[in-house]
């Protein structure tokens, strides 16, 4: 099944500065995905996508922006990296289970978008590496076309052409999984990924402000947790899915409190010289209700490292 991107997907996992070949069929390597194919099937029938409704699933799923788009906005701002934001490398040793390794593979994905994304790229290395151990870990190495990890290897230090390697990436991964009917696998992944760019996207905020563009793009996300909650709703009965979906729940009702405020159509220039046309709604995030969002994210963000 190869899915396009649609004009809707403005920021969520495999959100990975990695590149995958074509989908193919899965080899030996992929056997750990087997424990997520179809282990909800006692009381459903899974589709050839592992959900049970492919269109609805498939809609709310690309309203889910990927990891590198949502760093785009840092580039060209003066923001300080934060080391100590990123989830350690040795973490890795911790993550025995394949539903973790899924779901840490979202996270590394974002931590290496966020080192991209402001020109770390010594460190953009050393996530490159946790991603592709993961890959394999998850079984889904056989996607990994060397050519193309060559190519990522040689543009570190070129933020435009990792963000389109990224971009390629990103729907090869998608296609792949749900040619081998691993919704799951595809749903931690994307959990991962979402959660942890918006934890570093609010703890880079210094200080709110309502015109902060960083508090905006958080404060957009009110949408997308939505699509992201009706995806991760078809595996339920998983434990460790329940953990997260109550977690995002929490945060998701944090979200509901924000007001939504009509704005006036505007036409202004971007340092690009490009016309961009702005208006209509937009969501409005105090700053109580952002302290408690960035409060929430937190705590099931480490509640997951600690796992």
């Amino acid at each position: 099944m190869k899915i396009k991107k649609p004009l809707l997907i403005s920021i969520l996992v495999c959100w990975i500065i990695v590149s995958f070949t074509n989908c193919s069929s899965p080899t030996s390597s992929d056997k750990n995905v087997e424990t997520f194919k179809n282990d909800t099937t006692k009381t459903k029938v899974k589709n050839k996508t592992g959900f049970d409704n492919t269109s609805a699933i498939i809609e709310s799923f690309y309203q889910i922006p990927a990891p590198d788009e949502m760093f785009g906005i840092l580039r060209g701002e003066k923001l300080r990296f934060q080391q100590s934001l990123l989830v350690p490398s040795e973490q890795l040793i911790k993550l025995v289970d394949s539903k973790s390794q899924a779901l840490f593979m979202g996270i590394y994905s974002a931590d290496l978008a966020y080192c991209v994304s402001l020109e770390q790229y010594q460190t953009s290395i050393t996530y490159f590496a946790l991603v592709r151990k993961l890959a394999d870990k998850i079984g889904i190495s056989s996607v990994f076309d060397e050519p193309l990890v060559s190519r990522i290897q040689n543009n570190l230090n070129n933020v435009d052409s990792l963000q389109n390697i990224s971009n390629e990436s990103y729907f090869r991964i998608v296609d792949y999984l749900m040619e081998i009917e691993s919704g799951k696998t595809l749903m931690f992944i994307a959990s991962g990924g979402w959660l942890e760019g918006l934890y570093l996207i609010t703890n880079a905020v210094n200080k709110y402000s309502p015109n902060d563009f960083m508090i905006q793009r958080v404060a957009d996300q009110k949408n997308t947790i939505d699509n992201l909650l009706v995806c991760i709703a078809e595996f339920n009965d998983d434990p460790y899915i329940t953990k997260i979906t109550k977690g995002l729940t929490e945060i998701k009702n944090i979200y509901a409190q924000c007001t939504i405020e009509n704005t006036d159509n505007k036409k202004s220039i971007d340092k690009n010289g490009k016309i961009v046309l702005s208006g209509g709604t937009k969501v409005v995030i105090s700053e109580t209700q952002f302290n408690e969002l960035k409060t929430k994210i937190s705590d099931l963000r480490n509640s997951l490292l600690t796992k």
